[in-house]
């Protein structure tokens, strides 16, 4: 979200320079459109801080925010089936064998090797670079 706001705002700006530059206008607005997505989020945080640790001591807070939990958890769980799907059955047809060998390997290493997940990052960035040039 933040990139497309990001991006749409230094467009927004190019075409809506006025008297400044259209690079320097679009810089503006990108900064401006970044800054206003995470106000909201920044003054919810500060704001509502002090009473977090009151909500922890009321059931009724306490059951909502396990239901939103759930949400949330219910969520990242339809996006992975979502992009697992798309990368491993692509609209060709048929399965993607090589994207999954490596989520299998990516699974392994993050289950069994030891391996925190910048480093699996890192590694799917490679493996992601030498696949887009050879392949």
């Amino acid at each position: 979200l933040i990139k497309v706001t990001t991006y749409v705002g230094y467009f927004a700006g190019w075409n809506a320079t006025g008297n400044l530059a259209p690079w320097f206008a679009g810089m503006v607005a990108a900064l401006l459109t970044t800054y206003v997505t995470f106000l909201p989020s920044f003054l919810f945080i500060i704001g509502g801080a002090p009473y977090i640790e009151k909500l922890q001591t009321l059931a009724w807070a306490k059951s909502a925010l396990a239901a939103i939990t759930a949400a949330v958890v219910g969520v990242i769980l339809n996006l992975t089936v979502f992009f697992g799907r798309a990368v491993l059955f692509p609209a060709a047809g048929g399965v993607d064998w090589i994207a999954a060998a490596a989520a299998a390997v990516a699974f392994a290493l993050l289950t069994w090797g030891r391996v925190t997940v910048p480093w699996l990052v890192a590694i799917g960035a490679a493996y992601g670079l030498v696949k887009a040039l050879v392949f």
